[in-house]
Order: C-alpha cells, then structure tokens, then sequence
C-alpha cells in the first residue's frame, strides 16, 4: 500500500468517527505523499528514476516492500537486483546478505556475485541461512555449534571431549485414524471421487504430494520397478526410492498390499519349484499397468494375464516357460493374447496355441510400433502362413529381429513351408539388400533345442 493510500483510509476515519478536522501536519503528508504517488507511476517504466521516487517517501519498510513486490513480478530484473543490493548495503548490511544468499540461489552462474557476496559476509557476516545447500562461507539457521566426529574415519584422533548430538524425535505423525481431516474442494465430491480413481500413476503421484487427504482416502504405494526373484533361503525386501527389489524363497510371506505397478514388472522363479507364487502375490497388487513385464516359470490364468497386461500399454514381454489357460485350463490362442498388446513392440512368447483363425485375427490388430523383437515359440501347424507373412510384412521393418521355433507336433511339410516362404518375404519386400533385411531365424523343435543351447 502506498503512503497517500493508507492517508486516505485516515482521512475516511475523520470523516466517520471523529469530530474535529485532521491536523494541518497530516493534510500537509497527504498531500505531499499524493503528489509523489502520482510522480512514481509516471516513471514507473525506468527502473532507476522509479526507484529514486520510491526513496524519497524515506521509509525503510515501504522501499524494501515495493523493491520486492517488483521484483516477485520480474526476477530476471538484473538491474533492479543490483540497485537492491546497493541499498541494503548502505542502509541494512545484514539484510543484504540475506538478499545475497537469495540472489546467488537464482542466478547460479553468476560468479562474479558470488564473490561480492562472500567478501560481504566476510566484512559483514556471519550470516545465517534456511537453504540445504549452504555455501562453504554460509551457516544453517539450526546448525549446532557442537563439533561433530566421525568415528568410523580411520584418522580420526579424539583432542577433546566428544560431544553426541541427540535428535528429537518426530512428535507427530500422520494417521488416517487420529488426524485425518476432511477436505472441502472447489471441484463437486463426485468429481474428485471420479479423478482419484481414475488417475495414472503420474497424476497420483501429485495427488498424493499435494494433500495426504488422498493417500487416506485410498492407500495405494505406487512402485515404479518391480523386481521378485526366487533366491533360495534368502528373504530379503530391499527399497530404493519407488523401486522395489525383492529376494524370497517359496516359503517366503508377502505382507506389501494395495501396490500401483507403474512402469516395470519381472518375475523370474526356478524352475524345478511347482509353487504359483506370482497368482498369490497379484492378489496384493490394487493396479498393475506396467510397461514392461517379464515372467519366468509361472502359470497364468487369461483373468490374472489381463490384469497384468490388459490395460493396453505394454511395450515389451518376455515370458519364458509361461503357460497362459482359460477356466478349462486350456492354452489361450496366440491372437487372444497378442490383441492386448496393441503398443508393444518387444514380444517373446513360448506354449503358444495357434488356430486356422490365428493369422487372419493378428492381422486385424492395428499395431502403433513396429516390431524390434518377434519371438513365438511352439508354433504348430495349424497356422495359416499366407496371412502369417502378411502381418509380418505390415508389422515388421529392416532392424526387426524375428526367431520361430515350430512344436514337436508339427509336420514337416509345414516346416518346410514356412522356411520358404520366409526366404520370399526378404526377397520380394526386402530385396534391397542395402538397407539391409530384418532377421528372421525359423527352427523344428530340435534344431531350437540345439540353438538355445549355444
């Protein structure tokens, strides 16, 4: 507020309350102030000329108000920061490290300021400050001047008595029981209801950051990375940030509930241990949309695959000795899987089931990549290869790495046939050698047997 602003207000009290006039003094300011107000604005434009005006009010507070109101409009105002720094140093030199501090703050690179701003604390410090980041000159506000030791250096000589600094412990803590509160939004309830479960994982994430409100409302962690290996009698849940690394046996207890799968999902398990570990812990999953999933040696039922992939956003699978079966504990066919998968373009599938509609329904799909990596294996010889090549054409480019292995099952015939037509794929769509041709290796069950050995 200006000087003649806050004279008005003044002058409306006379007006209301009191019964004689204002004093020749008070009339005199008000006029003086109202005239120089009207002088500001019109030099408002030149920063020195508006500033000079300002001073001449002669009150501290009002300068350094009006100085920093200006400044919060426009913080790259190099000239107005100087011009401010120059007046606290003749009028407030310990504000003016304060203003310093904040200066070297914004403007990183300027190390020029730096130093004026620590031979101004050496001549007039020392001075204390609330960044985590002091300088080497600068002193934390809570800073204990108790010195501290560490006792694990190896150099470390005791001279004097040591001093342990104990820290307070946290007195409150949030607890959706005792201090949950309630909040009221500008927004009606049922959309906030509507927005918080329907938010990915980004969008919650700032939900959660902006008010535990919501966290209350629905806890729901949300991991990042998501690691589960079966480590033989080892029991070990490691954290790091979002991330969440876990090493169990088969016997080990999960007791993490209601996690959001954000970005990355692995399971990797052995082998020789017959125990559906990852059906048991998918039940303490509250979403699963991750971009990445790979799964080792576990069976799925097509309900618990669509809670893992269903969401439409997986971008690379690797499932190695995976079976996927429907209610009858069927395998589910290669084209019920591959239509969830519109945006992937890593894809390794194993116990695949291939139908006569297989290839006509993979080519209905409409894939948004390209594929990088093309992995099927145990392709019996109920797939149509016409159609098969067609989708390979469309959905496949020069870098693309395909790798085929057919199942015991299938005949020869079938496998001999899908070798040639192979071989004209690459010559009639791919014939400019160039360029360069996408990879495409295509094996009988045991000549892949004796590939994946080497």
């Amino acid at each position: 507020m200006f000087p003649h602003q806050a004279l008005d207000d003044v002058y409306q009290f006379y007006e209301r309350y009191s019964t004689s006039a204002p004093s020749t003094a008070l009339v005199k300011r008000y006029q003086e102030m109202k005239k120089l107000y009207a002088e500001i604005e019109a030099v408002e434009d030149d920063v020195e000329q508006w500033l000079a005006k300002v001073m001449e009010v002669d009150d501290k507070q009002f300068i350094i108000h009006n100085i920093e109101y200006r400044l919060g409009g426009n913080l790259l105002d190099l000239k107005l920061w100087k011009l401010y720094l120059e007046y606290l140093r003749k009028n407030d030199p310990k504000e003016m490290l304060q203003a310093y501090s904040k200066y070297c703050r914004f403007f990183i690179d300027d190390k020029k300021m730096l130093e004026e701003y620590k031979h101004a604390t050496a001549k007039f410090g020392p001075i204390n400050v609330s960044w985590k980041n002091p300088f080497d000159f600068e002193k934390l506000e809570s800073q204990n001047i108790e010195p501290i030791f560490d006792l694990f250096d190896e150099g470390y000589k005791p001279t004097e008595k040591i001093s342990f600094i104990r820290k307070q412990p946290c007195r409150y803590f949030f607890n959706t029981e005792n201090n949950y509160i309630r909040q009221n939004f500008s927004l009606p309830n049922t959309v906030m209801h509507y927005i918080h479960q329907t938010a990915n994982h980004v969008a919650l994430q700032k939900l959660y950051k902006s008010c535990k409100y919501f966290f209350a409302k629905k806890s729901t962690p949300i991991c990042y990375k998501f690691d589960y290996t079966c480590s033989p009698r080892m029991q070990r849940i490691a954290f790091r940030e979002q991330s969440i690394d876990i090493r169990m046996d088969q016997n080990g207890i999960f007791k993490l509930q209601n996690l959001f799968i954000a970005n990355s999902l692995s399971f990797y398990y052995l082998p020789e241990i017959k125990y559906q570990t990852l059906s048991t812990i998918i039940q303490s999953f509250e979403r699963c949309e991750p971009k990445h999933l790979t799964i080792e040696n576990q069976n799925l039922t097509f309900a618990e695959f669509k809670f893992l992939a269903g969401h439409g956003n997986i971008e690379t699978l690797h499932f190695k000795n995976v079976r996927i079966t429907n209610d009858n504990r069927e395998i589910v066919p290669l084209e019920d899987i591959v239509v969830k998968l519109p945006k992937v373009y890593e894809l390794c599938l194993d116990n695949i089931l291939c139908t006569s509609q297989t290839s006509s329904s993979l080519l209905q799909i409409k894939f948004k990549n390209k594929f990088k990596e093309l992995k099927l294996h145990n392709v019996n010889d109920k797939l149509e290869l016409n159609d098969f090549y067609t989708f390979l054409w469309k959905n496949v480019n020069r870098k693309t790495c395909c790798t085929f292995s057919c199942s015991e099952e299938a005949s020869e015939e079938f496998i001999l046939e899908f070798q040639r037509q192979y071989c004209c794929l690459l010559d009639f769509h791919f014939d400019d050698s160039e360029n360069g041709k996408p990879m495409i290796n295509i094996f009988s069950a045991a000549e892949y047997e004796l590939f994946a050995l080497n």
